[in-house]
């Protein structure tokens, strides 16, 4: 599941030289952030109950009490951002959580000033409980297995993500790409990529757009045929990663060096800076002083420089993640 944002509608009001302005809408299956909530609430109580919600479409508000797993998660949070009942009221709707806000400020001293609502958007704590949640669905190393009326007969695909990190394990690259391919008589053919937004638009990949005809069994002749499939279009995706990845690299070599160059003429700078500041101390005592005040430099600057090289070093093989799979609806 994806949630939606409201960033490109803030960023159309702002003037042309914002920084808000080069924000990418990220991709999405859902209308709203309000309507993936409601969604996954929604799946995450089949069969049995999670936790207690309600939700107004009117208002774009969902109301749940937490539990246990999300309590816990909650407690790292301010106090004064956690219910005493936990029981949270979330809104999708801006001007709502505007004028909550606004009330809260009104209040006087002895009243609770947090609002009593909670924005709704995708880095909210309760939303990414609900997106870790739903992961859980799926067991490791699975993924699942959609049948669409707009594939032609015999057509395959495979939503994946391509990720290159740094030394610490943080992103640098991250890119969706649809590997997907039509096969021959002999059930062989070549994986192409396309962007992710595109083969949605062209598939009809969104929320309640394609119906769970429930049709696919572990065993049955289409789900064999994907998993034989997949190494070959995990295969073109990785071929497109290693060279996006190149690429990158190139321009963060360069940024790199650039780095380090400065922060060699600072700490000659600051090396010079201590020389003059110690200049009217004895020579003894400024030898001593000198040598110390020097190993400090050294030593954060050498701890700075391992810090610049570890995010600015890419590793050397980028990660394939298979998000979906889609095929066609005769399969």
């Amino acid at each position: 599941m994806f949630g939606g944002g409201d960033a490109a509608a803030y960023a159309a009001t702002q003037p042309a030289g914002n920084s808000l302005n080069h924000i990418d809408e990220p991709a999405t299956l859902f209308d709203s952030e309000y309507h993936y909530a409601k969604s996954a609430l929604t799946q995450l109580n089949q069969g049995q109950t999670l936790c207690q919600w309600t939700s107004v479409d009117a208002e774009r508000l969902v109301s749940l009490t937490a539990p246990r797993d999300l309590q816990e998660r909650l407690r790292q949070l301010p106090r004064e951002v956690q219910a005493e009942n936990d029981y949270y009221a979330l809104t999708a709707d801006s001007q709502r959580m505007a004028d909550a806000i606004e009330a809260a400020r009104q209040a006087r001293a002895e009243e609770e000033t947090w609002p009593k609502l909670h924005y709704l958007w995708p880095q909210h704590p309760i939303v990414e409980w609900l997106g870790d949640r739903v992961l859980t669905h799926f067991g490791r190393h699975c993924a699942p297995l959609l049948q669409s009326v707009h594939l032609q007969p015999g057509e395959q695909a495979f939503v994946l993500m391509g990720l290159v990190p740094n030394r610490k394990g943080q992103p640098l690259l991250v890119e969706w790409q649809v590997a997907h391919r039509k096969v021959d008589a002999t059930g062989q053919g070549e994986f192409t990529l396309q962007p992710f937004d595109a083969f949605a638009a062209r598939t009809g990949l969104k929320a309640g757009k394609l119906p769970n005809r429930g049709q696919l069994a572990e065993g049955s002749p289409a789900v064999q045929a994907m998993q034989g499939a997949l190494p070959k279009a995990v295969a073109a995706m990785r071929g497109h990663m290693v060279a996006k990845q190149t690429a990158f690299s190139a321009g963060l070599d360069e940024r790199l060096r650039t780095t380090l160059a400065e922060l060699e003429r600072l700490q000659g700078r600051q090396v010079e800076q201590l020389t003059l500041d110690l200049e009217r101390q004895l020579e003894t005592v400024k030898r001593g002083r000198f040598e110390h005040r020097k190993q400090q430099i050294n030593r954060v600057f050498d701890d700075y420089r391992q810090w610049v090289h570890d995010t600015l070093t890419t590793e050397p093989q980028p990660w394939i993640q298979v998000l979906a799979a889609v095929t066609s609806a005769g399969a």
